[in-house]
């Protein structure tokens, strides 16, 4: 693929390259968590269901600072008839993607540009970079999709898999921050939700709450918090470590 830089959205990496890993620290220095959010027409059991505003927020492993966020508007090929329902989670109308909205493949080869440029710039070059999303079920199926619509016949249905990390033991299958920390209140020996929410999650963790309407960026800043939150709390209990909100670049 070829990358028009001129295109890319900004990057704004860390200016300072990371200090050497703390030893409380599990990730390798220079390594990003990005954590990816999507907005969308409906629920993934309609095909028609497709990402209409993606978002990303990259954080900087070791301490937590936010180092870039990826934001875009997208312009489906198809509507599920389940849009309006969904619009007012969102507040995104189709009329705001047909004016301001990327097509599918524009905005799918501006993601992967987005991405192949913030992993090779600088300090992060040489990282150890895990993808995630709060529920990746959900996500990783609106990505394939995207894709799919972006790339035409011939490509996976599903998306690679995300390697897997854990949260001092919490596991993050397929990247799932939901999952992690799930099994973080189970490690506490805590009362464990039967749903995930993500707003169950801030307020479990004194975090601000999740906003409305929601926004593909926030949200995943937002997941990203609890991520945090989750590393400090165990950090703070064993060797010391810094405060459970992560500082903004």
């Amino acid at each position: 693929m070829t990358l028009n830089n001129a295109a890319l959205p900004s990057v704004a990496p860390s200016p300072v390259a990371p200090s050497p890993a703390p030893a409380w620290s599990p990730w390798p220095v220079g390594s990003l968590l990005i954590v990816i959010d999507t907005e969308t027409t409906g629920l993934p059991k309609d095909p028609d269901v497709r990402p209409i505003q993606v978002g990303a927020v990259a954080f900087d492993t070791q301490f937590g600072k936010e180092v870039a966020e990826f934001r875009l508007l997208l312009n489906p090929d198809v509507w599920a008839s389940s849009y309006r329902e969904a619009q007012k989670t969102h507040g995104i109308s189709k009329q705001r993607c047909a004016k301001h909205g990327a097509g599918m493949s524009a905005g799918w080869d501006k993601f992967m540009s987005w991405m192949q440029t913030l992993c090779m710039t600088g300090p992060w070059r040489n990282g150890s970079h895990r993808l995630a999303a709060w529920n990746s079920a959900f996500d990783r199926e609106m990505l394939a999709r995207w894709r799919a619509a972006a790339k035409g016949r011939g490509v996976e249905p599903e998306l690679p898999v995300w390697p897997e990390f854990s949260v001092h033991g919490a596991a993050a299958p397929n990247g799932c921050l939901q999952a992690a920390w799930r099994g973080w209140l189970a490690q506490q020996g805590r009362e464990v939700p039967r749903y995930g929410a993500l707003k169950a999650a801030l307020a479990c963790f004194d975090l601000p709450p999740q906003p409305e309407p929601h926004d593909a960026v926030t949200d995943a800043r937002m997941a990203g918090h609890v991520w945090w939150a989750m590393e400090t709390r165990h950090r703070r209990l064993t060797r010391g470590g810094p405060s459970d909100l992560p500082s903004q670049a």
